[in-house]
This record gives C-alpha cells, structure tokens and sequence, in this order.
C-alpha cells in the first residue's frame, strides 16, 4: 500500500502562500497549507515539466523505490527522476491514464 502524500492541482491564480522551485519553473503552495491536502501549483511558460502534468490534477504516493514502482507498475515515465534535496527524488509517471508523482524519501 503506497502513502498518498498530496493531490497536485494545476491553477493559474494564486490560491494560497506559495514558494518559487525555480528550476521546474513553479509556484508551489505546498499542501501542509490546507486541510484536503491540495498542493497547487502554477507553471510558468518554459517549465521543463511534461504538458500532461502541467495542465492535469495528479495524485502524489510516497514509495519505497521510483524505478520499482515504474517496472511493476509498467508506468509511462511522463518527467525521469528528479532531486528536489537531499531527503526527496521525484517523478512524474502515468499508470492507466492517471498522473501520478512518485516520492521516493531518503
């Protein structure tokens, strides 16, 4: 059983306090700032992030692996794996047409 961690919702206004991730080119209103676990996020134009996760709602699963995950899974690999900090990789993957972000903790 995998740990939803946040549901991504795509905005284009600010709904809450927001931080910058400028390398993904994103304001993140992380979702420790509301009770339903939104995380909401606005892309800016150039974002190196796939079409399908800039402009659709994902869902976000702590996992043990990310590269497990992909192969029992057989996950389309939207966006590889990426260091957010020393603690968190993440990818973007699609399972059955659903957005998902993989958060591999370490």
């Amino acid at each position: 059983m995998y740990e939803i961690m946040h549901v991504g919702v795509p905005v284009k206004e600010p709904v809450l306090e927001e931080f910058y991730a400028e390398g993904l080119k994103v304001h993140i209103s992380g979702p420790d700032n509301n009770p339903l676990k939104f995380e909401y996020l606005r892309f800016e134009e150039g974002t190196p992030l796939h079409p399908d996760v800039v402009n659709l709602t994902h869902i976000a699963y702590k996992v043990p692996n990310i590269d497990t995950f992909i192969s029992d899974h057989q996950a389309i690999v939207l966006n590889e794996r990426m260091t957010v900090d020393d603690h968190l990789d993440i990818a973007f993957v699609k399972v059955a047409g659903t957005v998902i972000e993989l958060m591999e903790m370490k």
